[in-house]
């Protein structure tokens, strides 16, 4: 990601050192809270820009706001005459992940993109990471799923999976999830593991019914020791 105007983001970039070099120059303040600011590169490197501003073209320019591009990888979208693309989607968003245990006895996560999976020639055997990998299970983001925790069993919902991670919180966990994540004062953690740790921590899909009542198989594989 990077700011779209070329020349502001060279005047940018020249601040931003200059900024790390004044913090850098401030380490030895007394830290009080101004002191601090001082020390602070990302504080310093704001506080110069919004109010001082920056040589621009000849003149000095308060910045407060900048537009930003984003590189992206995307799927062209070829004319059936001519076989050249004329547009391109982003692959935005994940349809599913597929489990798998490997010959190894490890386990391994493939996730499929939703624009994948919504081809009309979409093969998930093609994703199968090894031609004698068995899939375990299939999740799709708000499966319900129980995991044994120091000998409790936990019931927890798929939030996200990304690669090899898959992040799950509670069930009785509400609001804004990943803003609370990151509040230092809000206990409420993600759960982010690896596949082959969760397969290990008996993974399973359960069923919940319309009045409430969760149905549960119990764990199906051996845990990974």
């Amino acid at each position: 990601m990077a700011v779209r105007d070329n020349a502001l983001r060279v005047a940018l970039t020249a601040e931003w050192e200059r900024s790390k070099q004044a913090a850098l120059a401030n380490e030895g303040a007394t830290p009080g809270d101004g002191e601090k600011r001082k020390q602070n590169p990302a504080a310093l490197f704001a506080d110069r820009v919004e109010k001082k501003g920056i040589p621009l073209n000849g003149r000095t320019v308060k910045v407060r706001r900048v537009r930003m591009v984003e590189e992206l990888a995307v799927v062209p979208i070829n004319d059936r005459r001519t076989g050249k693309p004329y547009k391109a989607y982003k692959p935005d968003g994940n349809a599913f992940a597929d489990v798998y245990r490997l010959p190894t006895g490890r386990c391994t996560a493939v996730v499929i993109r939703r624009f994948d999976a919504n081809q009309p020639a979409f093969d998930p055997a093609k994703f199968r990471p090894h031609p004698a990998a068995k899939k375990l299970i299939r999740l799709h983001i708000d499966d319900m799923v129980p995991l044994e925790d120091a000998g409790q069993r936990k019931i927890l919902r798929v939030v996200k999976m990304s690669g090899q991670t898959v992040t799950l919180a509670e069930h009785h966990e509400g609001g804004a999830l990943k803003k609370r994540n990151d509040d230092k004062d809000d206990p409420f953690r993600y759960l982010e593991k690896s596949a082959n740790m969760l397969i290990g921590m008996g993974l399973r899909k359960i069923g919940v019914d319309e009045i409430g009542r969760l149905s549960d198989p119990g764990p199906r594989v051996a845990r990974n020791t």
